[in-house]
């Protein structure tokens, strides 16, 4: 196991740990980087060598969402919230998802899952084979 481990600072230094080798596409992109280059943050401006300034980053991301063509009203921080929705559509414990999104309480965890027409669609399937078998006759 190769664990990523981060002291988070919006909620009392909580650190948060994630096994990398869950993730394989970012267990490629880990492995890109020399094994003593991987402590401390590793997603670093090309030009200075230190990690991005904010609005820097900002731009970069948006510049290369665009050239791909990420719709303009996506953002990087909907990745988060992204992760949390595709965990419940997968069928994940709310308790595990707050786990994974390191959220203190599961009211946010909750903002963070989205509708889906998977959500809807799951409902509806779950009605309708309980109403099949209220209906079934009785021998």
């Amino acid at each position: 196991m190769q664990r990523l481990i981060k002291t988070t600072s919006k909620v009392d230094d909580v650190v948060a740990q994630h096994d990398t080798m869950a993730y394989p596409f970012l267990r490629e992109i880990i492995d890109r980087v020399p094994a003593e280059n991987r402590v401390g943050p590793m997603i670093k401006c090309e030009t200075t060598g230190v990690p991005y300034r904010l609005r820097h980053f900002q731009k970069k991301w948006r510049d290369i969402a665009n050239e791909v063509g990420v719709p303009v009203d996506v953002w990087n921080r909907d990745s988060r919230a992204d992760g949390v929705t595709e965990g419940s559509d997968a069928g994940a414990d709310l308790e595990h998802l707050r786990h994974h999104a390191n959220h203190k309480n599961a009211q946010t965890t909750q903002r963070y899952n989205r509708k889906t027409l998977g959500k809807t669609r799951q409902v509806a399937e779950l009605r309708v084979a309980h109403r099949d078998q209220k209906n079934v006759p009785q021998t």
